[in-house]
């Protein structure tokens, strides 16, 4: 008598929810050729982790009439990637004269 029995159990917390990129303006933009264009940027937000860097590949081209996207994207601290889709991470822009 007075024998304890002691059982472990192993619980394993994870994060595989994805960042979520909101753009900033419209997502798609009209653009008048020659003429300097800044974008309007975007924001990311996690649900576990504060401090996400948001990575922008913006190869507009003004002096080349074309469409052109600037693609937005982030990954958390866990490794998961913002998933892209249209409503999220892309921009076209028409450079017209």
């Amino acid at each position: 008598s007075g024998r304890q029995i002691i059982k472990n159990r192993i619980v394993n917390v994870y994060d595989d929810i994805p960042p979520v990129i909101t753009l900033s303006g419209d997502l798609v933009v009209d653009h008048l050729v020659n003429t300097p264009y800044v974008d309007a940027g975007a924001s990311v937000t996690d649900n576990n982790d504060i401090d996400i860097s948001l990575i922008t590949t913006n190869n507009v081209n003004v002096a080349v009439l074309g469409t052109y996207q600037v693609i937005y994207n982030a990954t958390d601290n866990e490794g998961n990637q913002a998933k892209r889709n249209l409503h999220g991470d892309r921009t076209r822009i028409d450079c017209n004269n």
